[in-house]
């Protein structure tokens, strides 16, 4: 199943009402979500303290979701389609939940809702831990996500098989084979292509993606 989730923020007198097909709420302030966001934006070094102000000022947020069977780009495109929307009308910034991803009205201006890597950079981020890599929010596309553990040895090895096999399946409709093998270029290591078992997928919370994940073990 597919799902995204996003929302945005703004300070209006009139909420702007949007033609789309994603499901959307009107709500009041939060600062939760503000802080959330702040959080989360610089982190990524996003933000300066104008835009910090600036959602932390929000007087009104517009959640937006949408569940949806099957692979696809269309609700993708819908949900940026969405936020730009959003933004043209006066949302200061946008909080893509399903991939825990911050964006301020300037950074979503060189968004293409009709390109697929614009697509990709929009609802999917790549995170690390202590040891490994994972995508999130390949389940806006009704894709599962990426993942690949790491040593002191593959560790840049690691990240741009995630990345690569990641955006290969988004924008280029890859699809990997369970048992199969991929590499991010010619001269890349070789990685060996499993996918997990369905229980472990399985999650309560309603920003996780429930489909198995591709995981990707160094080939020895």
């Amino acid at each position: 199943m597919g799902r995204i989730i996003l929302t945005s923020a703004g300070s209006w007198d009139a909420v702007p009402g949007f033609n789309t097909e994603l499901h959307t709420e009107v709500k009041g302030p939060d600062r939760d979500f503000a802080e959330d966001f702040v959080f989360v934006g610089r982190r990524a070094d996003v933000l300066d303290d104008s835009d910090i102000e600036r959602v932390r000022e929000h007087t009104h947020l517009i959640h937006a979701g949408i569940d949806f069977e099957g692979e696809t780009r269309s609700w993708a495109q819908k949900a940026a389609q969405l936020a730009l929307a959003a933004v043209t009308a006066g949302a200061t910034s946008v909080f893509v939940e399903t991939a825990c991803k911050a964006f301020t009205k300037k950074a979503l201006s060189g968004i293409d809702p009709t390109d697929p890597h614009s697509l990709f950079h929009l609802f999917v981020e790549v995170m690390g831990d202590a040891t490994h890599f994972s995508t999130e929010g390949m389940h806006a596309f009704g894709l599962a996500e990426v993942k690949a553990p790491y040593s002191a040895v593959n560790r840049e090895s690691a990240q741009a098989a995630v990345i690569s096999l990641a955006a290969q399946m988004v924008c280029e409709r890859f699809k990997p084979v369970n048992g199969g093998y991929f590499r991010a270029s010619e001269s890349a290591p070789l990685y060996e292509v499993t996918q997990s078992s369905v229980d472990e997928a399985r999650s309560d919370d309603p920003y996780a993606n429930p489909l198995p994940s591709w995981v990707l073990q160094l080939s020895d």
